[in-house]
């Protein structure tokens, strides 16, 4: 096999998804609904009422996004946030698992510490940096 072969980079699509997993399960009637892009904003703009472009809003974040934030960030520090730890919690029954043997996935759960990094995301039209189109 080439190098070339071997360095290539998969980009996850909705048709590699399909190809790997061709049946679609079933959302769990009992599970909490996803939420609206409607309903996402509406909740970010309420969030973001109490934070000014010029003082900006801090996100904390902890494993894939503390190497690939995916937003403009104005400043980054090292960050502990206290009373929560990452712990394998989140269960997982589609692409990850399945009913009888879901799989889990990191996540804040009480209790604890966890080191993470801490994002400034600041300047006019936050909503637009921390929730792209």
């Amino acid at each position: 096999m080439s190098a070339r072969k071997r360095n290539r980079e998969l980009t996850l699509t909705r048709a590699l998804i399909t190809r790997a997993h061709p049946n679609a399960v079933a959302d769990d009637p009992n599970a909490m609904r996803l939420r609206s892009e409607e309903e996402l904003k509406a909740g970010l703009d309420h969030a973001l009422e109490e934070h000014s472009a010029d003082d900006g809003l801090w996100l904390f974040a902890y494993g894939s996004l503390v190497w690939k934030p995916d937003i403009e960030v104005a400043e980054r520090r090292v960050a502990t946030v206290k009373g929560w730890h990452r712990r394998f919690c989140l269960w997982q029954w589609r692409f990850r698992g399945t009913r009888d043997c879901p799989g889990v996935m990191l996540a804040l759960d009480r209790g604890g510490s966890c080191v993470g990094i801490a994002y400034r995301v600041s300047g006019p039209d936050l909503p637009s940096k921390i929730m792209p189109v």
